[in-house]
């Protein structure tokens, strides 16, 4: 940036003038999740992806993600690293269902309105997050999403077309 200033006075001027830089922009640097099979170098496999088998830069790849402690190739990254999966079957959700359903839930059984495959709720996948949601173990559609965030404990059943007490 460039500045200037000049000053008159009856006989004489007082005149100024700057240059300086306000900062500077530093971009990020490409991350590469995943990519080709590559040649074993980690250029090769932070190239553009050609498709055919998607390989993710896990492991030995790590060091191609340019990401966290392994972004570095002079670091001690191993590429060990741990991966939490919030997945569970249709069981984790007995307890906080036993509020709304007097039969044990993972007993009914549930006729997914997408694809019509029917199935004990114990049966299918269950995601924690921000609440409960359940997925049909066929076509993965939502069956049923549970929240107590805002009390009272809040279901929605839109992707179940039938729930049935089979005991």
């Amino acid at each position: 940036m460039n500045a200037h200033a000049s000053i008159s006075f009856f006989f004489f001027s007082v005149s100024v003038s700057m240059s300086f830089t306000l900062g500077y922009i530093e971009l990020p640097r490409p991350v590469f999740l995943a990519g080709n099979l590559g040649n074993g170098s980690i250029s090769s496999r932070q190239q553009d992806f050609t498709g055919g088998v998607l390989y993710l830069n896990t492991g030995d790849r790590s060091l191609a993600r340019n990401l966290g402690e392994c972004a570095d190739s002079s670091s001690a990254c191993d590429g060990n690293e741990t991966y939490y999966i919030e997945h569970l079957d249709g069981n984790a959700v007995a307890g906080v269902l036993q509020q709304i359903f007097v039969a044990e839930f993972t007993t009914l059984e549930r006729v997914c309105q997408s694809c019509g495959d029917r199935n004990p709720c114990g049966a299918h996948r269950t995601y924690l997050g921000a609440g409960l949601v359940l997925r049909c173990p066929n076509c993965s559609d939502i069956a049923l999403r549970a929240s107590e965030r805002d009390r009272p404990l809040v279901v929605e059943l839109r992707g179940t077309w039938m729930l049935t007490v089979t005991d």
